[in-house]
């Protein structure tokens, strides 16, 4: 049994624990929510009030501070620049590129985590964990992976295969759930799989 295969058969056994369940239920929750307020139809409308419920309810980082954000760089710099990042016609590394470098202040994890929730199939969060599993199951110089990958901060480059890397997870996982997953499914399971090489106890981060 291969190294993913040994820890995804242990989270299809340990699937219904509390902590997991209540992760679950909390990001469903927030994906819904971000889904329809982020979408494509919808993000012209956003206000500034929209920011705080976006940016206060992350779970991979600090909740940020939106009034700062917004005295720094102005309430429609920020709704563009993620207009732009989720829905933008350049390819995924020079989005990524753009709205990090415009707001060097945040968090890359903030745009990862709040563009996966509103667009599950399309954007992934590559965290600790997300790396340290990749490591574990062998496939650190794998999908075109760079050492700058792992680093504390990353390029667009970088963020495209490191999708192709999660997206590798997500197949394999689908198959072995019987069930097709989505980007926040695999990051449940690369936070499971985190504290399970670590050796840590699980605990809800939000």
């Amino acid at each position: 049994m291969t190294p993913l295969i040994s820890l995804i058969e242990e989270y299809r056994s340990s699937y219904e624990v509390t902590w997991l369940q209540e992760l679950r239920a909390y990001l469903t929750q927030r994906s819904k929510s971000l889904s329809a307020l982020l979408s494509e139809e919808k993000i012209d409308g956003l206000t500034e009030k929209d920011l705080f419920h976006i940016f206060n309810g992350l779970v991979t980082v600090q909740p940020l501070d939106v009034v700062a954000l917004v005295r720094t760089h102005g309430f429609e710099a920020v709704r563009e620049h993620l207009k732009n990042f989720l829905y933008g016609s350049a390819p995924l590394e020079e989005r990524f590129d753009i709205i990090t470098a415009s707001f060097p202040e945040v968090p890359q994890l903030a745009f990862m985590e709040v563009a996966t929730l509103a667009q599950p199939r399309k954007f992934c969060i590559w965290d600790e964990d997300a790396k340290r599993t990749i490591v574990y199951i062998g496939h650190r110089h794998m999908h075109g992976l760079e050492e700058t990958a792992f680093g504390e901060k990353i390029s667009g480059l970088d963020y495209v295969f490191a999708k192709l890397a999660l997206n590798h997870l997500r197949e394999v996982l689908s198959a072995y759930m019987n069930n097709k997953m989505s980007f926040i499914d695999v990051y449940l399971f690369t936070r499971f799989a985190g504290n399970k090489i670590r050796g840590l106890q699980p605990s809800l981060r939000v």
